[in-house]
């Protein structure tokens, strides 16, 4: 049976063939009995009779699936690698932390085409996630974000998860159970993308990646984009970090200096 979204496109071009005389040519979906769904090429050619009218089509279809997966394939990796491929261009554009935090909750929404993106990081001395940056969201819905803090002893599980994943998927009306889930909806967010900002084994932050309507859940294409933007950002801002680690002790160095050369 012909897939119901090309039902149409076939009868057209079988009405023209059996107008014009002119053998066609298409590619087209079907549904088999199991529900499976196959990609064919359908080559048809008319036949006439002695008074030239048209009597009947003589075709030959071709299972063409693998190829069409083959193609898809492709076409996925290919937006995937320029997805990040942009993340990455304009990420290393700047070595300032605030600047690249900023980029990198823009880039992740937009990348993503989600509705909001934030990063959260680790603060010791408060022993939580505390959010720094956001996109997305509207002033009222940040001053209340900004006061959210989320200790690592209310998400155990999903930090152990987290760190062997590197992305986790909530869908919030499934998971209400779960504390992040909780926080999510009392937000409104319906369906969230969790992502690991890592040194080395250790989680330094979390950047999150949200609808606020009903949506479908992110697809696995997303996940892997997701999973490269946080890989690409956690590198960022090490890098960043450690610039900032050798500017002080350049600061020290110089001051000690200065402090040996006015006591000698």
């Amino acid at each position: 049976m012909v897939h119901p979204e090309d039902r149409e496109t076939v009868r057209q071009a079988s009405v023209i063939a059996m107008s014009t005389g002119e053998p066609y040519s298409i590619e087209h979906r079907i549904v088999r009995p199991d529900k499976s769904v196959r990609w064919v090429h359908e080559r048809a050619t008319v036949l006439r009779d002695q008074h030239g009218a048209s009597v009947r089509m003589l075709g030959v279809v071709q299972d063409i699936t693998e190829r069409k997966r083959t193609e898809q394939l492709l076409r996925d990796e290919g937006q995937v690698s320029a997805a990040l491929a942009r993340v990455g261009r304009e990420l290393i554009t700047s070595l300032d932390v605030p600047t690249i935090l900023h980029r990198l909750c823009q880039l992740t929404a937009e990348v993503l085409e989600c509705d909001a993106s934030q990063t959260f990081l680790w603060q010791p001395e408060k022993e939580a996630f505390t959010p720094v940056a956001g996109h997305g969201n509207t002033p009222e819905q940040w001053e209340a974000l900004k006061v959210l803090s989320i200790p690592s002893t209310i998400v155990p599980e999903g930090l152990t998860r987290l760190k062997q994943e590197e992305v986790i998927q909530i869908i919030v009306d499934e998971g209400v159970d779960r504390p992040i889930a909780r926080i999510a909806k009392r937000y409104g967010v319906t369906n969230l993308l969790v992502m690991a900002l890592q040194r080395g084994a250790d989680i330094f932050g979390v950047q999150t990646a949200g609808y606020r309507r009903p949506h479908e859940a992110f697809t696995p294409q997303q996940e892997r984009i997701a999973r490269g933007i946080v890989q690409l950002a956690s590198l960022a801002l090490e890098n960043a970090r450690l610039l900032e680690v050798a500017e002080k002790a350049n600061r020290l160095k110089t001051e000690f200096l200065a402090t040996m050369s006015h006591e000698l």
